[in-house]
């Protein structure tokens, strides 16, 4: 893994997962650490196919490509959670009451402020590969979070500071090169201590929502990988992998 990060900004993408991904595509020799941000997505995209909202000078985008050895690929589940982690310790820094909902959520006051899609890529020359994105809510106001589909909230809403986004894209990523120097060595166990201060739901009747599947229970834990465990109303200890959860 490649820890020094190397930044490329874009004043308007589509998408940087998508134009990380087709700089990869053209040049297998790309090394891990390569970041690429732009001021404004066009099309953005969040997980389970939904759109991410950004506004030119309002948001942070940027997409980390991020190469390892490690070989088993359900470690890689936690790989989000990194950068969830990262996200959150820069936001209670600002003065920011954040917390973290899994899998890789930010919030403030149960509203969302950022959001990150990991996407696995193929044939890259340095083993499992994978490019994650991450948005980040800075400096929009009202009439921009109004826009949005969910309940959100931003920097500037919360604490009246507007941080221009490439200091909090350096604020993010300083915090990150530890996280991801640990993760690799240890996988969820590096960073699980830190998960659960951050807000791990731990006791918390949830419903996860799986496409029109929903499956309820308490929150039992976690698993080596990060992935959920979920104590449903029989008694059973269930391991979830993905879905967008709920308190109930």
């Amino acid at each position: 893994m490649n820890e020094n990060f190397k930044i490329k900004w874009f004043d308007e993408v589509k998408s940087t997962n998508d134009t990380l991904a087709e700089m990869i595509a053209e040049n297998h020799e790309l090394k891990g650490g390569l970041v690429v941000a732009a001021n404004r997505q066009t099309k953005g995209r969040g997980r389970s196919g939904r759109v991410w909202q950004t506004f030119a000078g309002e948001s942070l985008c940027f997409s980390v490509l991020i190469t390892s050895k490690i070989a088993k690929l359900q470690t890689y589940s936690s790989l989000p959670m990194c950068f969830a982690l990262a996200v959150r310790h820069v936001l209670v820094a600002y003065g920011l009451n954040a917390t973290i909902k899994w899998p890789n959520d930010v919030l403030i006051n149960d509203k969302k402020i950022c959001g990150i899609l990991s996407e696995q890529l193929k044939n890259h020359k340095e083993g499992l590969s994978f490019v994650v994105g991450v948005g980040v809510n800075v400096g929009m106001g009202k009439e921009s979070l109004d826009k949005i589909d969910r309940p959100s909230t931003s920097i500037m809403f919360e604490s009246g500071d507007d941080y221009p986004p490439n200091k909090v894209l350096d604020k993010i990523l300083a915090e990150l090169k530890p996280r991801l120097k640990k993760w690799e060595k240890q996988g969820f166990s590096a960073i699980k201590d830190e998960w659960l201060k951050a807000g791990g739901n731990i006791g918390q009747k949830i419903s996860v929502h799986q496409g029109i599947k929903k499956i309820s229970g308490i929150v039992y834990g976690y698993g080596s990988s990060g992935e959920l465990l979920l104590l449903n109303n029989d008694g059973d200890i269930k391991q979830i992998w993905s879905g967008e959860i709920s308190l109930t």
